[in-house]
């Protein structure tokens, strides 16, 4: 929905994990799909450790992900 699938593919590429519940190979990341993050008022809300970031586009997880590297 509103352009989810292409940000979950551009995490699973971006952290090296190749599929949804793999863990990259540095261990740093896990990329999962949850139902609900409580956050219907947003677009592609993302949850990373406990920092809720909304409207993720593809063109913005890498910048997303080096703030966690």
């Amino acid at each position: 929905m509103c352009g989810a699938e292409g940000v979950v593919e551009a995490f699973l590429e971006h952290t090296g994990c190749r599929e949804l519940g793999a863990t990259s190979p540095d261990g740093k990341f896990t990329v999962i799909e949850v139902e609900c993050l409580g956050a219907c008022g947003f677009v592609t809300p993302v949850l990373i450790d406990d920092d809720f970031h909304d409207s993720v586009t593809v063109d913005k997880v890498p910048e997303l992900l080096a703030r966690y590297r």
